[in-house]
């Protein structure tokens, strides 16, 4: 199983928040690879139930799941991601606009982006031991 204590500062992925929950489920390893797991599988759903939902102006379909999209991403440290989610939750729920399609590809791209750097983190730390400071 793997750690990302090596998440480089250059991605799309804050390393603290993904410490902290491996800190918070007991330095358990498995669990900390199933929570991964299961953000790279649904996220790409979300984003394209997202983009459905702006094509049929559903601004209750877009702002809940512009909500799942913000809070999963902020645990896994894609604050970026996060925070462009949480701009469409907050004009969805304020009725005051749908995102454009520029907005739209935009979040695409960095959803991208974090499941690429979730993935190869989880590569480039799969023998790896968990850091002396981090016990």
């Amino acid at each position: 199983m793997a750690l990302p204590w090596r998440v480089r500062t250059n991605m799309a992925l804050a390393p603290e928040p993904l410490r902290k929950m491996f800190r918070l489920i007991g330095d358990d390893r498995a669990m900390l690879a199933e929570i991964i797991e299961s953000f790279l599988q649904e996220t790409p759903a979300l984003v394209e139930k997202l983009r459905a939902a702006v094509l049929t102006k559903n601004m209750e379909s877009a702002g809940m799941t512009a909500h799942s999209l913000k809070s999963t991403a902020h645990d896994m440290g894609a604050i970026a991601f996060s925070s462009m989610c949480r701009d469409v939750e907050l004009n969805c729920r304020s009725r005051s606009d749908l995102p454009s399609d520029n907005k739209l590809n935009e979040l695409e791209r960095e959803s991208k982006l974090v499941i690429a750097d979730l993935n190869r983190t989880l590569l480039e730390t799969n023998d790896q031991q968990v850091p002396s400071d981090m016990g």
